[in-house]
This record gives structure tokens, sequence and C-alpha cells, in this order.
């Protein structure tokens, strides 16, 4: 495969409008480039403009801000999705770091015993072993970053869970969850009205959206092809088709984010989420001309009345 050439920012934005994109002169494109990066703003958000078939033409009369406002519609929804994220996961540490310390003690998370082996399971034997080993290193790493931390290593020998949660991804308190024993998994995720497989599901999805919205990766065509939330009552209620599979829409999609955070989050922030993604849509609607925001909005896996998620 060939090298592919630095380019200066003025031989980029001349290959733009070779491809038939509109390019102001005014100085501006060339600015948003030396802050935003070629690759990210472009390579990522080109795909929606671009004639089907090609790999580079654009469609007639697409113009660079129309990508620039993509690009700034998908920044704003990163940080719209992070905070009720945030409290999800804040809440759910407590509650495992609650339910676990109450049944083992807050120091036995280390014992293989305290986890689900399944009867002798070798599946399931290996992944509580892998938690354990994850939580080893998790103490290992914040031993030397977290005063809290080294505190009770120094002075006890062990870090409390209710501790050591709070420095533990979203990834490894997922991981922590599926490994606990079943009723264990249940007192907490009968709390949210959810069987445990279920919410165990609604955990490993919130993990990758979680993580696109820290890294800043792109996030409105989200897509899991291994990882979807089971059927819920309000699939039924957006009155989603079926297909062979089950809904085809709000499962392994941005679609499906809202209907888990909906189920976990207190109804007055959900509805501050929704009106906070209304408004970023109608700013993204005043960006567009070439494609309607619709278009956006499929590739989120939202249905035409994704809206009423606040009143069903």
């Amino acid at each position: 495969m060939p090298d592919k050439p630095f380019r200066t920012h003025n031989q980029q934005l001349k290959i733009l409008r070779q491809r038939g994109l509109g390019v102001p002169t005014n100085g501006q494109p060339k600015r948003i480039l030396e802050r935003e990066n070629y690759y990210n703003l472009i390579n990522g958000y080109k795909d929606l403009f671009i004639v089907p078939g090609t790999s580079e033409t654009y469609k007639t009369g697409t113009q660079f801000q129309e990508i620039v406002a993509l690009y700034n519609f998908d920044f704003e929804l990163r940080h719209v999705l992070l905070k009720p994220i945030l409290k999800v996961e804040t809440h759910v540490k407590s509650r495992i770091a609650y339910r676990f310390s109450q049944q083992y003690g807050h120091d036995d998370y280390l014992k293989l015993a305290n986890f689900d082996l399944g009867g002798g399971s070798r599946k399931r034997l290996k992944y509580a072993t892998e938690i354990v080993q994850v939580l080893q290193r998790d103490i290992s790493r914040q031993v030397i970053r977290q005063g809290s931390v080294e505190h009770y290593m120094l002075r006890f020998g062990y870090v409390p869970l209710w501790v050591l949660i709070n420095f533990m991804s979203l990834g490894t308190v997922s991981k922590f969850y599926s490994a606990m024993k079943q009723t264990d998994r249940q007192a907490i995720s009968k709390v949210y009205g959810m069987s445990d497989d279920a919410f165990g599901d609604v955990l490993s999805l919130l993990t990758l959206v979680r993580n696109k919205c820290a890294h800043s990766e792109r996030l409105y065509n989200f897509y899991s092809p291994k990882i979807a939330i089971q059927d819920h009552v309000v699939h039924a209620q957006l009155g989603i088709p079926r297909g062979p599979n089950g809904f085809v829409k709000g499962k392994q999609d941005l679609l499906a984010i809202l209907i888990a955070l909906k189920i976990l989050v207190d109804p007055s922030d959900f509805r501050r989420l929704i009106g906070e993604i209304r408004r970023r849509i109608t700013e993204l609607d005043r960006g567009l001309k070439v494609i309607p925001s619709g278009d956006v909005l499929s590739q989120m896996g939202f249905v035409e009345n994704w809206k009423q998620l606040t009143s069903i």
C-alpha cells in the first residue's frame, strides 16, 4: 500500500475543492483544520455528504461548513450523553460496593469464592480469575496515584471496596458485576426493574459509549455489532417494528442508549437530556443544506417519534 504523503492545509483544501466540496477562501477553513485535524474532521464526518457509489465525490452543493456542523453536533452530543452516563456509573458503583461488602466484607473482593464460579465451570472460573487480576492491577496502579489508596494500603494492608471502586473504570465495574454471584446481580438489577442478564447488557453497551465520549471518538453513527440491550416495553411503546431477530432499532445504536438511560436515570434528568438533544438537532438543522438532519437521526437509530420517550 503506498504511503500517504504529507500535505499542507492549503493543499488539503485544494483537494477538497477538486472533489466538489465548496470551500470558502476567507481563511476560516484553514484555521478550522489547524484546530481540529483533517483526519478527525473530514475523514470522520464526510460520509453522509459523499455521492453513493463513489469514495471521494461530494454531493452537488455540499459546503465545508456543513461537515463542520455535523462535527460540532457530534462533539456536543458526546458531552450531553456523558453526564447522565457518569451519573449511572456513580450509582451502580455505589450499589455494587454496598451489596458486595454487605455479603462478603469490604476487603474480600480478591477471593474467588465470593464470585460466581458456575459450579465448577471453567468459563466462570476464568472470568472470576480475570476480574481479580484486574482489581489487583488497579490497586497497584492507584497506590502511587491516589492518596486514599496509599493510606489504606500502608495502614491496613488493603483497600476497602467502597474506596477502590471509585477508581475503577465503568468497563471494570461492568465485568465485576458480571462476575458476581447471580443472587447478588439480581439484588442490584431489580432496583432498575431488570433481569440480571439484561442489566449486564446495558452496562456493557453504556461502557462502549462512555469510552467514545471520553476519548472524543465519532459517536452519532454508533452501532455495536456484538452487544445489544434486551427487548423492553419501551421498544413496543415507541412502535418500533420487529424483524426476524427482534426490534430493528433501539437495540445496538444510540436509541438503545436513550432507552437504557430512560430506565436508569431520574425522570427529570432524562427530560433534561432529551431537551438538550433536541436543541442540538435544531442547531444542526440550521447548518445543513444538502442533506436533511433526518439522515443523521437515521444513523443514530432514532425512530420518528423518539421524542415521546419522555412521556411513555
